[in-house]
């Protein structure tokens, strides 16, 4: 009887990773490594201003943002880390979401590197996300990725994410939503 109900327990288990959706995308692994046909994409959150405050001291950042390159699954980001990602040449529409999207456009040249910055923002429920191009003049840039470590990200999106952010995608392409272009001298 017992054995029934283990054999049981791990059909169920089983079917249920199944349909609770293995399906995830994780990042390209022909763009996580440098090469000559790439640009290469640092994405920093330097610090977080929402934060959640406990008696006795002990704080914690909500802001844990997704990140996107198109419909590419970059991971989270949270406060004091940043991703380094390296895209090909083309029309990059990269993308942050929290309880709202933040989209900035990128024309992605080869050899160049290109630097965003994600900002929480205070919102009802949940913090949102600001998504901005940086200037690689800015004197602030060195201090961030100073006070910052570079994150690998190791989750994966599930369906319903790449879903959104397929949406959202589409949404942008289609003028519905709105984006931040990135300003072609500021490729460094």
């Amino acid at each position: 009887m017992q054995r029934k109900f283990y054999a049981g327990s791990f059909l169920f288990i089983g079917v249920l990773t199944l349909i609770t959706g293995c399906v995830s995308t994780g990042i390209d692994p022909a763009v996580t490594a440098r090469a000559a046909d790439t640009a290469t994409i640092y994405i920093i959150q330097p610090t977080s201003s929402v934060n959640l405050s406990f008696t006795g001291g002990l704080t914690l950042s909500k802001a844990n943002f997704q990140l996107w390159d198109n419909d590419t699954w970059l991971g989270y980001i949270s406060s004091k880390n940043y991703i380094v990602y390296y895209a090909k040449p083309g029309t990059h529409y990269f993308m942050a979401k929290a309880a709202n999207w933040d989209v900035v456009k990128v024309e992605v040249r080869a050899g160049k590197t290109y630097y965003l910055k994600t900002t929480d923002l205070p919102g009802f429920n949940a913090p949102s996300v600001k998504l901005e191009p940086v200037n690689p003049t800015d004197p602030e840039l060195q201090s961030w990725l100073d006070g910052s470590k570079e994150i690998i990200p190791k989750n994966k999106a599930s369906a319903y994410m790449l879903t959104e952010a397929q949406t959202i995608l589409q949404r942008v392409k289609n003028g519905e939503a709105e984006f931040k272009p990135f300003p072609v001298s500021w490729a460094k």
